[in-house]
């Protein structure tokens, strides 16, 4: 017997050992909490119930704990692809990978250790997770799949299950800290059966996955969706809502309990009960025509005035200096509120103090009373937002991470305008 069989069948012993004594026990408990917390309901249908692993499950990624939900009614446990931000201190490594058994990914990095451990996961009858847009969701509407999806199916050549869930976004968005109270429904689909998975042309996995995690959140609710039980559905909204409509300020929306206004010109309003804005005078939005009902109408709004803008600006692929304007523009600062963490992807960062953030059109600048540091834009890459607002890229090879010292600063919007720069089809 080679080594590697018998790695393969050490394994194998040790995962049904953990199985049985820890994780089966304790999830038959959470089950019980989590559905009667959240209100969830399941629909999975007999097929998928049959199935046996291997095989790979997609899900939407709305919920801080929908790697919990989806988990709780498959029999097997389902070993998730994590942000490597999970895993960077001894604690979370032992509880992301010998507890939960995930994979470490870097953020809009190709990794082959990921492939060659969700191969060998595969190989030795396991279910694998994947979110398939990268990120979670920041106004209740998915992304398309992140390129290379369709591809992974293929090199894994195991069946596919699709998990859809409805109300998660509103109960906990990803600019709250807080569960809200909305009712959630989590329907599994066997997208991509046994046999299926051995013939089907790339595009036609590609079109089965993309048709799969096409969700508006927004579409249900606003026509049979739940009312939200909490008292705080406006707090923190700021951190998607960054820019004003009225004034087009930054950083102006000051948000409490289930109201907010901007601090620049005045503009106030709620979130009802159903989870859209209540406004006591709407936003004077150009076109006229055009009005803020859901986070995502605003969100969509920030997205084409910053569109527009790098078009007059002249401001090309990733922060490009062709334009005259580039070096000069400054989107915004951050002033005081960031804290730079510097190290390698996975080790501990080091903490290089808090000071000012600054985005220009060709360049980010951090100053500190002990250091000013320059970062090119056209040297930065793999920009994410981890949590609700650690915004982590890539310079010279080293992770840069800015943690925000109050929960009001946004860091979508460093998110939102990099990938803009880097993708003007976006």
């Amino acid at each position: 017997m080679n080594t590697d069989s018998l790695l393969r069948k050490t394994l194998t012993v040790l995962h049904k050992v953990f199985l049985a004594a820890f994780y089966l026990p304790l999830r038959a408990g959470v089950r019980m909490h989590y559905r009667f917390k959240y209100r969830i309901r399941y629909n999975v249908p007999k097929e998928l119930r049959r199935l046996k692993p291997p095989y790979l499950v997609l899900s939407d990624h709305v919920h801080p704990k929908d790697m919990f939900f989806n988990g709780l009614v498959l029999r097997p446990v389902i070993r998730w692809v994590a942000a490597d931000a999970n895993f960077r201190t001894p604690f979370m490594k032992f509880v992301m990978i010998v507890l939960a058994g995930s994979i470490a990914k870097s953020k809009n990095r190709s990794d082959m250790m990921t492939l060659s451990q969700m191969k060998f996961l595969s190989e030795m009858g396991c279910v694998i997770g994947v979110y398939q847009e990268g990120e979670r969701s920041w106004d209740g509407v998915n992304l398309p799949p992140v390129k290379g999806t369709d591809k992974l199916i293929r090199f894994l050549k195991i069946p596919v299950v699709y998990v859809h869930l409805q109300g998660a976004y509103l109960d906990h968005p990803r600019w709250s800290w807080t569960s809200k109270g909305a009712r959630i429904n989590i329907r599994f689909e066997l997208l991509i059966d046994r046999e299926e998975v051995k013939y089907l042309p790339l595009a036609e996995i590609s079109r089965r996955i993309t048709r799969a995690g096409e969700y508006d959140e927004w579409t249900h609710q606003l026509a049979a969706g739940s009312p939200l039980l909490g008292e705080d559905r406006a707090e923190h909204v700021e951190l998607v809502c960054f820019l004003c409509p009225e004034c087009r300020s930054v950083n102006s929306i000051v948000s409490t309990g289930n109201e907010f206004l901007c601090s620049n010109c005045g503009l106030k309003g709620s979130i009802g009960s159903m989870g859209t804005f209540e406004w006591i005078r709407p936003p004077q939005v150009w076109p006229r025509e055009k009005t803020i009902k859901t986070i995502r109408d605003w969100n969509l709004w920030q997205m084409a005035h910053y569109r527009e803008l790098l078009y007059r600006l002249g401001l090309g692929r990733n922060g490009s200096g062709d334009s005259p304007d580039a070096e000069s523009f400054l989107f915004w600062e951050d002033r005081n509120t960031v804290r730079l963490l510097r190290g390698r992807r996975m080790g501990r960062l080091d903490d290089l103090g808090v000071g000012s953030a600054r985005l220009y059109g060709n360049r980010i600048e951090f100053v500190s009373d002990q250091d000013r540091i320059v970062l090119p834009l056209k040297e930065v890459s793999s920009f994410s937002v981890f949590k609700q607002q650690y915004v982590e890229f890539y310079h010279d090879r080293l992770l840069h991470r800015f943690e925000f010292t109050t929960r009001s600063v946004s860091g979508y919007k460093w998110l939102l305008l990099f990938r803009m720069m880097w993708d003007p089809s976006f």
